[in-house]
């Protein structure tokens, strides 16, 4: 059986990133946290997707480790996002935008 996953010693609101201790309501630990939320949610909504999307939606989770990387460890100098990326996001929101009707009233989020 593997080691525990705990340490019994607490953190006192403290983490380790970049070879050092930062607080956990650092905001590089809100930034890494808040793009981790965001690949969770886009993993529940691929439940809901025909194929070609949840392969659209799995690509866009791969971009997002790569900044949630770069974030963590490059002090937020993003490695391996180029404009290919953005075109290719941006391609997907035009593509989904098209196919919706025409919004006639305001939508509350």
């Amino acid at each position: 059986m593997p080691g525990p996953i705990y340490t019994k010693t607490g953190d006192n609101g403290m983490t380790g990133i970049r070879g050092c201790r930062v607080s956990k309501a650092s905001n590089v630990i809100e930034a890494v946290g808040a793009i981790d939320e965001l690949s969770c949610y886009i993993g529940v909504l691929k439940q809901f997707l025909d194929a070609e999307d949840v392969k659209t939606m799995e690509i866009i989770q791969q971009h997002l480790y790569l900044i949630n990387a770069s974030v963590a460890f490059n002090e937020g100098n993003v490695i391996g996002i180029t404009d290919a990326h953005v075109s290719f996001l941006e391609k997907y929101i035009d593509d989904v935008t098209c196919a919706l009707p025409p919004l006639t009233d305001f939508i509350l989020p």
